[in-house]
């Protein structure tokens, strides 16, 4: 068993001293810069690979460019780094009857509702807050009918969800390539009809509207495209937003409410917000 790990971690598009700030938070146990655009990060040898899910999220929130398959971790328990998430990654029951599942495993639920979620190192699992906040309002509205998107899809998580609930048509967009290969595998892998999976930012779904809009992205990133959601959005749709701090509160309000949406209700979890909108 490895003692520790490194994380392979190219530096393009990082604040080098927010970066660091981040990886000390995350139990960095050290740094050495391999050249001036790599680092090379040294991780316990506890870490699990939530842990890493965890880490690579934050990262993303620092730069929204990062790609994750970019990072490369190595050590002696790499090899093993599928047992490892078989260990770790295990059904998750986020609301009602839906669990979320790797495909290795479901629940002893026999009438349990499963959505197969294949990590494939760190795509999203459902385990964070700001997911399980999005999934338990997703389950409270009327989404049967709706033509949806999916604003950073991820793994594909609420996208599914929205289908399971028989939305009419789901489009699905994230920046990261990587992220929209793991989303069309996870789809295959749920046997759910056709979605929409497109790489880049909302531009990429050009002049189309929508009835519902989820969103589960930091709010440095939804902080520049409030209009643009607002214009995406048919008179009297609903917005969901999610990966919003709770000290962020005040501020999505102001400019989500001057963008011409009406905020209905926030819920929390630990240091998570949500908050859900209806277009005015």
């Amino acid at each position: 068993m490895s003692d520790y790990f490194e994380l392979n971690l190219p530096l393009h598009g990082f604040n080098t001293d927010a970066l660091s700030g981040v990886l000390q938070l995350f139990g960095c146990n050290g740094i050495m810069e391999a050249s001036e655009q790599e680092w090379v990060v040294y991780l316990d040898g506890t870490t699990t690979p939530l842990d890493v899910e965890n880490l690579l999220d934050r990262l993303k929130q620092l730069n929204p460019n990062f790609r994750r398959s970019e990072a490369v971790l190595n050590g002696q328990k790499a090899k093993d780094w599928n047992a490892e998430w078989k260990k770790h990654f295990v059904p998750l029951n986020p609301v009602g009857n839906l669990w979320i599942c790797p495909p290795w495993e479901k629940p002893d639920n026999a009438d349990a509702e499963l959505l197969i979620i294949d990590p494939q190192m760190a795509f999203g699992t459902g385990h964070h807050e700001t997911t399980a906040l999005m999934l338990e309002r997703m389950e409270s509205m009327e989404l049967a009918g709706k033509e949806v998107l999916d604003l950073g899809c991820g793994s594909g998580i609420l996208a599914f969800l929205a289908c399971m609930r028989n939305a009419a048509r789901i489009i699905g967009i994230d920046i990261d390539p990587d992220s929209i290969d793991n989303a069309r595998h996870n789809l295959r892998l749920n046997k759910l009809k056709d979605i929409d999976f497109r790489t880049g930012d909302i531009n990429t779904a050009g002049s189309e509207r929508f009835d519902v809009i989820l969103a589960n992205i930091q709010f440095f990133i939804l902080k520049p495209i409030a209009n643009d959601i607002r214009k995406a959005i048919n008179d009297g749709g609903q917005l969901l937003l999610s990966g919003l701090l709770v000290e962020e509160e005040k501020a999505v309000e102001e400019l989500y409410s001057a963008a011409g949406f009406r905020l209905d209700r926030t819920d929390r979890k630990k240091e998570w917000i949500s908050m859900q909108w209806t277009a005015v």
